[in-house]
C-alpha cells in the first residue's frame, strides 16, 4: 500500500500462482505498490538509509516535469520493459505447455499482458497525473478483471511442478525421496515442466528475474535521492503549498502513506489529497529535481559496476532472441 511496497503483477488463485507465478516469474522488471510509488521509502514515510556509499554526479538543471513516464532514468537499459517481459512469459509458457504435451496433458496459462503494464517511472514518486488522481487517488486504476484460472488435476501438477506435494494454496514441496516421479509411464524433469521451460530458455545465457545489482541500484537511487537535500528542499516547498490547501504533510511519502488512504478504494479525502498533491509538485517542481537527483544516484553506481551490468545487458538480449526463437517472431 505505500510508496515502498512492492507489487509483482500476477494474478491469484491456484492455478495462477502455481502457473502463471512460476512461469511467469523472472518476467517482471520494475515494481510498483498497490496505491502508488514504487521502491524506495520506509513503512512510515522517511527515507531509508542507503545502503551504497557512492557519491552522486552533480545535478546540471532540474527542469519541470509533468509527466515522469516521458522521461526515464540510467537503470532502465539494464531491466526489461513491459513487451519483453511479456515475452519472455509467453514464451516459457509456450515450452511449459510443449513439456506437458509429452505426458498427454493439455493446458492453457493465463493470457499474457499486451506489454502495456505500468511504465517504469509511474507512481515512482507518488501521484502525479491530476486525471488519474481524481478518479483513483492513491490507488493504481483497476485495469482489468481476473485472468481465467482452470483448475489442474493432481497429475498435472505433478508434471508442472515436479513435486508430488502440492497444497491448496499452489505451493509445491519436493519429493522427500530421491525416487524420480513417473507419471503416464515417463520420468517427469526435475523440477517439473516448469522447471525444464526456464532451462530450455536460458541455455544461452541471461537469466530469468532482475538481478540482485539493478534492484539495487534502483532501490538505492530512490532511497538516496529522496533523504539528499536538494530534493527535501522542495519537499519543504510542497509541504508549504499542501498547507494551504488546508493538508499537513512534510512530504509527498508522508501524504501517501497516510494510515487513512489504505482501504481497497479510494476515500473522498484520498482524492481530494491526492489531487492537492499533484498540483503542488507541479507548482513546485518536485518531480523534475527528484528525478535529476535520483539519476545521478544511479548513474555514480553504474559507472562503479559498469563491467557487471554490461554482461546482464548482454544476458538480456540473449535471453530475448531466445524467447523470440520460441514464439516465431523477431525483436
Amino acid at each position: 500500500m505505500n510508496m515502498n511496497d512492492h507489487q509483482r503483477r500476477f494474478p491469484r488463485g491456484v492455478f495462477a500462482m502455481v502457473l502463471a507465478t512460476v512461469l511467469a516469474t523472472g518476467a517482471c522488471s520494475s515494481s510498483h505498490s498497490s496505491k502508488g510509488g514504487t521502491t524506495g521509502g520506509s513503512a512510515d514515510g522517511k527515507a531509508v538509509p542507503p545502503s551504497s556509499t557512492v557519491a552522486p554526479a552533480s545535478v546540471a538543471s532540474t527542469p519541470e516535469v509533468l509527466d515522469p513516464n516521458a522521461l526515464s532514468l540510467p537503470i532502465e537499459q539494464y531491466e526489461m520493459t513491459p513487451a519483453q517481459n511479456n515475452a519472455i512469459s509467453r514464451a516459457k509458457n509456450e515450452l511449459a505447455v510443449q513439456c506437458m504435451k509429452r505426458f498427454g496433458f493439455t493446458i492453457t496459462p493465463p493470457a499474457s499482458g499486451n506489454g502495456t503494464a505500468t511504465a517504469f517511472l509511474d507512481r515512482r514518486y507518488g501521484a502525479t497525473n491530476a486525471t488519474t488522481a481524481a478518479q483513483w487517488g492513491y490507488h493504481l486504476p483497476n485495469t482489468g478483471g481476473k485472468p481465467s484460472e482452470p483448475n489442474l488435476d493432481t497429475a498435472q501438477m505433478q508434471v508442472l511442478t515436479g513435486s508430488t506435494d502440492t497444497n491448496r494454496a499452489g505451493t509445491t514441496a519436493a519429493p522427500t525421496t530421491g525416487t524420480p516421479l513417473v507419471v503416464a509411464g515417463q520420468q517427469v524433469p526435475k523440477g517439473g515442466c516448469m522447471a525444464e521451460a526456464t532451462e530450455k530458455l536460458t541455455t544461452a545465457g541471461g537469466t530469468l528475474g532482475e538481478p540482485d545489482i539493478v534492484r539495487q541500484i534502483d532501490h538505492d537511487g530512490y532511497n538516496r535521492s529522496a533523504a539528499d537535500p536538494r530534493v527535501t528542499a522542495t519537499f519543504a516547498k510542497w509541504s508549504a503549498c499542501m498547507k494551504g490547501k488546508g493538508y499537513s504533510y512534510a512530504s509527498p511519502i508522508e501524504a501517501e502513506n497516510d494510515k487513512d488512504f489504505a482501504g481497497r478504494v479510494a476515500s473522498p479525502k484520498e482524492i481530494a489529497v491526492a489531487t492537492a498533491d499533484v498540483s503542488c509538485k507541479q507548482q513546485t517542481k518536485v518531480v523534475g529535481t527528484w528525478l535529476a537527483v535520483d539519476a545521478a544516484y544511479e548513474k555514480a553506481e553504474i559507472d562503479v559496476n559498469a563491467s557487471t551490468l554490461a554482461g546482464i545487458k548482454q544476458g538480456n538480449d540473449t535471453l530475448l532472441k531466445a524467447a523470440d526463437k520460441v514464439l516465431g517472431t523477431s525483436s
